[in-house]
């Protein structure tokens, strides 16, 4: 049998494409994991970030604590959206009844990346209700329009203060 020996030379560069190739293995897997892994942290202009995403029974207990009227709480289905109105980014939607509008009060929309947040709120700012709704961490909290706006106030201090 034969024996095979390799120059100084040879064996460098055999170390050093070993080297770029781990490199560029575990630069794949970092690019990979950003983008395959969800993404935890969610941030908006309204509201600091939050270590994790805030749930329609948080956002609830929040307001009953802080006095806030919040009755008749249900889960409402996502609808498929039309050309004209919103876009049905959220990935839960839940309603509840405040009696001083009742039988209207509000919708909690959770949704699950700021980008499908952001599309939401731009469509409510462009139809003018932006007024009436909230934009905080992964939560967007739309309010009837007959609610006076001190109380919508009280509804953005609750909902802002979570996290």
């Amino acid at each position: 049998m034969k024996r095979v020996t390799f120059s100084h030379q040879q064996r460098y560069r055999t170390r050093r494409w070993g080297s770029a190739v781990a490199l560029f293995g575990i630069a794949v897997l970092f690019l990979a994991g950003s983008f395959v892994l969800p993404r935890v942290r969610v941030a908006s202009a309204q509201g600091p970030a939050v270590d994790r995403p805030l749930t329609a029974q948080e956002i609830v207990a929040a307001f009953q604590a802080t006095g806030l009227p919040v009755e008749n709480v249900r889960q409402q289905p996502i609808g498929m959206g039309g050309p004209s109105g919103p876009p049905t980014s959220e990935r839960e939607a839940w309603a509840f009844t405040i009696p001083a509008v009742a039988p209207s009060g509000g919708r909690i929309m959770i949704f699950a990346d700021g980008e499908k947040l952001r599309g939401k709120a731009d469509w409510f700012t462009r139809v003018g209700g932006a007024h009436n709704t909230i934009t905080a961490h992964n939560v967007i909290l739309w309010l009837d329009p007959a609610l006076p706006p001190s109380d919508v106030a009280r509804y953005r201090r609750a909902l802002q203060g979570l996290g």
